[in-house]
């Protein structure tokens, strides 16, 4: 899923420059307190006139590596981090995820266009390899440029979509008092589902209880024991606001799991039951193209 905000977008756009930063930092420290800052900056520079060793020469080439890396990443071209963290400013500015995206994948684009043509000079000067290369890579960054503008607007309608639009607003639900026998009688067996949800005596979601449970305790004398005894821990895993938006539910683990999640409203209280059928259908139509106007 998308970031939420352009604080949020920023914070994850920056750590990777910023780990970069720091393996380039380290190893430039390791580097110097070892030979010393004359002589580990030659080895960077690959100055054959300087003696190192080879851990002294794996540390160099990996401070020049890492310190390409963060440069190259830092460019503000979109879906590097540098544009990742452009759109994040672009989307301070604006107020507007998908407006900011477009921006940065500009951005993108532009820069794509520059590697395109300077990979294409390098290839008429004969360096076919590197020239080729930075082709590729050109037309790749152009390609995730464009690709990101797209998923940008699928995120959007998806955060347009409540849980409450797509849930069964009629969930039958076992309460937590309920004993084993009469909930394996009055509900396994005559609904045929493999689990249930559970309320207490508010009618607020407090967890699931499986089948395979009350049956056991059934079958070992103990029928008389109560669901909310017998269902499963994490109640809270199971749960989500019905005001959230559909794109919360992409990627849900309880959705992939038992293939529902329970809708609560702000107190907890059971008011819907979203299944992984209702969401595959409002993504598809989510992400389909819009009718042209008539």
């Amino acid at each position: 899923r998308d970031s939420d905000t352009p604080g949020q977008e920023f914070r994850i756009a920056a750590a990777g420059p910023l780990v970069t930063l720091a393996v380039v930092l380290l190893c430039l420290a390791a580097g110097a307190a070892t030979v010393g800052w004359h002589d580990f900056w030659s080895a960077v520079r690959f100055n054959g006139d300087v003696k190192v060793t080879p851990p002294v020469l794996l540390l160099s080439w990996l401070a020049e590596i890492n310190a390409l890396v963060l440069i190259f990443n830092l460019i503000p071209a979109f879906p590097l981090d540098g544009g990742r963290i452009a759109r994040a400013a672009a989307w301070r500015v604006t107020g507007d995820r998908l407006r900011a995206t477009r921006v940065a994948a500009v951005l993108g684009q532009a820069f794509s266009y520059l590697l395109i043509g300077y990979g294409l000079f390098v290839l008429v000067q004969g360096a076919v390899i590197n020239g080729v290369w930075l082709m590729f890579l050109g037309m790749f960054l152009g390609q995730s440029a464009r690709g990101a503008v797209a998923q940008t607007a699928v995120s959007q309608r998806l955060g347009d979509v409540k849980v409450a639009d797509i849930m069964d607003r009629e969930p039958v639900a076992m309460p937590g008092e309920l004993p084993a026998k009469r909930a394996q009688e009055e509900f396994f067996l005559r609904y045929r589902w493999s689990w249930f949800p559970v309320i207490d005596a508010s009618g607020r979601f407090v967890g699931i209880v499986h089948q395979p449970r009350v049956d056991a305790a059934v079958d070992d004398g103990d029928g008389a024991r109560s669901v909310i005894e017998l269902m499963d821990d994490g109640g809270d895993a199971w749960r989500v606001g019905r005001e959230d938006s559909l794109e919360a539910l992409v990627g849900s683990e309880p959705l992939r799991r038992i293939g529902a999640v329970m809708a609560v409203d702000p107190d907890g209280v059971l008011c819907g039951v979203v299944t992984i059928e209702q969401v595959r259908r409002a993504l598809q139509s989510a992400v389909a193209p819009s009718a042209p106007a008539s």
